[in-house]
């Protein structure tokens, strides 16, 4: 098994392969289609393409994957073999899963299940569903409200010039904060938030429990997201079938119905828009009018 430092350069050329030539488009305008193709959420694939303009190839190494024991290692090795050539195909088709599962003994859902669990999380995503990284994705501009994109504006204000130096003193910060009337403190989380994340990250944030699904793993409560964003105009209960499908595979608890419309339902808007292929309506409803002070 490679050390996991190649595992995250490897991953980071599999993640520019299913971008695709979406990596010169700067609009993002055929994320949507490419999402379809390759079947990944248009959210995470949005996520990769905007870290691929801000810094390229290296933008797109994984920052979030553990270290793995040995043992674990040699097991993602073992379910990435068994994969074999469909695990980096840039599209699959039905009858590339049924020849999986026959070839490797499983249903059709544990093939697209295990299939999906690469597509989305690379080889870490290989390893058991205790320590499976999910990639969550941020929200992007356009998924913000009008007054959270107020609110970034306002604080990238009182950055100002500062905003895009990548080291400020305390010195100079205390003085900005000063004349600006917010706190030391205050001024020194609004730097290091654009720094780490650009003006998406001055957007003030909700209470921590906010939108969390009480009774539903992170792992379903991702499913059902998945499930939502990968087919196209699809019906809550269409979802919940699916989904309930995948928790019988996976000997997990099956969300209600009531759950899976929830989890629906807290998909920023914009998101669904771009999955289900309504860039117009997308760039018609969101056009961002940026003030000129920001």
């Amino acid at each position: 098994m490679l050390p996991l430092a190649q595992l995250k350069a490897a991953e980071a050329r599999r993640r520019s392969q299913l971008l695709g030539t979406t990596v010169e488009d700067l609009s993002g305008t055929r994320l949507a289609a490419r999402a379809r193709q390759v079947g990944v959420p248009v959210a995470l694939l949005r996520r990769w393409h905007t870290c691929y303009l801000r810094g390229g190839l290296d933008a797109l190494v994984p920052t979030e994957w553990p270290e793995l024991p040995e043992a674990t290692l040699a097991l993602i090795e073992r379910r990435y073999a068994v994969l074999g050539e469909l695990a980096e195909a840039e599209t699959i088709t039905g009858e590339d899963l049924r020849a999986l599962a026959e070839r490797a003994g499983w249903t059709i859902l544990q093939a697209r299940r295990w299939l999906r669990r690469y597509r989305l999380g690379g080889m870490v995503g290989l390893a058991p569903a205790r320590r499976v990284v999910v990639p969550r994705v941020p929200s992007d501009l356009g998924a913000l409200t009008e007054a959270q994109r107020d609110g970034l504006f306002r604080r990238r204000a009182l950055l100002g010039e500062l905003a895009e130096q990548a080291h400020v003193s305390n010195t100079v910060l205390a003085q900005r904060a000063e004349m600006v009337g917010v706190s030391l403190r205050t001024l020194r989380d609004y730097h290091t938030r654009f720094r780490r994340d650009g003006l998406v990250g001055l957007a003030p944030r909700g209470r921590g429990d906010k939108g969390k699904h009480h009774g539903v793993s992170p792992q379903m409560v991702q499913i059902v997201e998945d499930l939502r964003l990968t087919h196209l105009d699809a019906p809550v209960r269409f979802v919940y079938e699916l989904a309930c499908q995948h928790a019988t595979s996976t000997g997990e608890a099956a969300p209600s119905l009531w759950q899976v419309r929830s989890i629906c339902a807290q998909i920023p808007a914009p998101v669904r828009l771009l999955a289900d292929g309504r860039e117009e309506e997308f760039r018609n409803r969101y056009r961002l009018d940026v003030p000129h002070s920001a």
